[in-house]
């Protein structure tokens, strides 16, 4: 397997202002995406862009109890609020020369609304893996040709397309016929992270496992309890930053040996990966795998299944594992290994933090600016 690292880039040009459409961010948290958000947000400030974030929780909207108060910054979509109507919301608090960055295809209602308002410079949108097609983090997608069509307009209706992978490129590019020159691949960024703690030498110390992200079938809930009930308790430590969608698979994993913390706050989920020796993957799909790469940053061993794009930032056996899916007998034996040879488990630490290096705020930007451009 031939593996890459992004070169360093020049500075960018990016336009003065920018709305991001979300189902995820600020007070409402599931997973990689309200982490993209977040660091994107402090990303594009940090360069003097004018961020608006415009917030449509799409799994809170028909329970106003579960929707916290917006954050400053954030306009966000109240309960019963339909899209049209949030739209104009919206429509009226744009800036002249705003450039709309859709973060989710469950928003094409709005987006069809914002379009017509023609009040955005562009409209590009950030590619993810299909619900219809088996990559959804539900059990059973339904409507499933309603979600394809939905798909197909707000790709008609970008300006460009914005993929985290060439993975996720291939696929979208494949299921709807994209034009590959509308696609942009600009693979997340990451924050530089200090030097993790020292890792202890003796095997009979605990090897610190952490998973960090939703619980779902998807997510591979059932492989993690697996791997985690396979080895002994003595010998490895796992600890869960997550929630579910559905609380069966909350109620599944504390069925288990790990320590679950619930969904936690990014100084907390920082907090968290400096104490890790392994960042865990189960997960069956993966449009780019943001978490594995913070827990790399953070100086955590990935272990995974090789699926999706994991395998364009890790470098089984350097910096990392990478195991067939759904074989959790073989992370397991992944495991044990690391846990057995701390100073293997040292020098993939240091590679995986050297790796992360490769994946910054500017580079992602820089390509951004490609598509922000059009």
């Amino acid at each position: 397997m031939t593996c890459t690292t992004l070169i360093t880039d020049d500075q960018t040009q990016l336009p003065d202002r920018v709305m991001i459409l979300t189902s995820e961010g600020g007070p409402v948290r599931w997973g990689g995406l309200a982490t993209y958000v977040d660091g994107l947000t402090q990303a594009l400030r940090a360069r003097g862009i004018d961020v608006q974030i415009a917030l449509s929780p799409t799994h809170l909207l028909n329970d106003s109890a579960g929707l916290q108060s917006a954050s400053d910054g954030v306009i966000q979509r109240s309960a019963n609020e339909s899209a049209v109507d949030f739209a104009n919301r919206l429509a009226g608090q744009v800036k002249p020369g705003t450039v709309l960055y859709v973060q989710d295809p469950t928003l094409v209602e709005v987006v069809i609304a914002l379009a017509i308002s023609n009040r955005f410079r562009s409209i590009i949108t950030i590619l993810h893996l299909p619900s219809y097609d088996g990559f959804s983090y539900f059990d059973q997608p339904e409507e499933a040709e309603r979600l394809r069509h939905d798909e197909a307009r707000l790709f008609r209706l970008s300006n460009k397309l914005v993929a985290p992978s060439r993975f996720a490129a291939d696929i979208i590019g494949r299921i709807h016929h994209v034009d590959p020159a509308r696609i942009v691949v600009a693979p997340h960024g990451v924050a530089s992270r200090p030097t993790p703690r020292s890792r202890q030498n003796a095997p009979e110390s605990p090897l610190r496992v952490v998973s960090v992200g939703r619980i779902a079938k998807q997510k591979g809930v059932y492989e993690f309890l697996e791997v985690a009930n396979a080895v002994q308790s003595n010998c490895f430590e796992f600890v869960v930053a997550g929630r579910a969608l559905d609380m069966r698979y909350t109620d599944l994993m504390s069925t288990g040996p790990a320590k679950l913390l619930g969904q936690l706050s990014r100084s907390e989920t920082d907090e968290l990966l400096s104490t890790a020796d392994v960042i865990l993957s189960t997960s069956l799909h993966e449009t780019f795998g943001l978490s594995v790469l913070e827990g790399m940053a953070a100086g955590a061993v990935p272990v995974a299944f090789d699926v999706g794009a994991l395998s364009e930032f890790i470098c089984d056996g350097i910096d990392g594992a990478l195991v067939a899916p759904l074989q959790p007998d073989r992370m397991v034996a992944r495991l044990l290994e690391l846990h057995l040879d701390r100073e293997l488990l040292q020098q993939m630490s240091d590679a995986a933090q050297l790796s992360a290096t490769g994946f910054t705020w500017n580079q992602h930007l820089r390509r951004l600016a490609e598509a922000f451009a059009e």
